[in-house]
């Protein structure tokens, strides 16, 4: 009489109600699950970093044009808006940085400033 081969049971255990079986739970699965969870951690490492570089470059920025722009409101608030938006954009231009006007206009905005 021939043996049978064993078999293998990969799905669902009925009697053990929706437990896997041990069979299924290979190391090499084993490790699998370990690499992508390293994975994952290494991109939210990843993402974190970027995130805080950001927002350091944003504080930067902020900080970088406090100077320009308390100029600018004082120019608004002394000689008009005109003359210290035609600076604005001068700045703009010297600098290449668009950010310089939208500062302004908010600080503006922030001293209730009537344009």
């Amino acid at each position: 009489m021939p043996e049978k081969e064993p078999t293998i049971e990969y799905g669902p255990n009925p009697e053990k109600d929706g437990e896997r079986t041990e069979i299924e739970r290979t190391p090499e699965k084993k490790e699998e699950g370990i690499e992508k969870e390293e994975e994952i951690e290494y991109e939210k490492d990843i993402r974190r970093r970027d995130d805080e570089i950001k927002e350091a470059e944003k504080k930067e920025k902020k900080e970088a044009y406090k100077e320009e722009i308390e100029k600018l409101v004082e120019t608004a608030k002394k000689e008009g808006f005109e003359k210290a938006y035609k600076e604005a954009k001068k700045l703009n231009k010297k600098k290449s940085d668009s950010i310089i006007i939208d500062r302004f206009r908010d600080r503006l905005a922030e001293e209730n400033f009537d344009v």
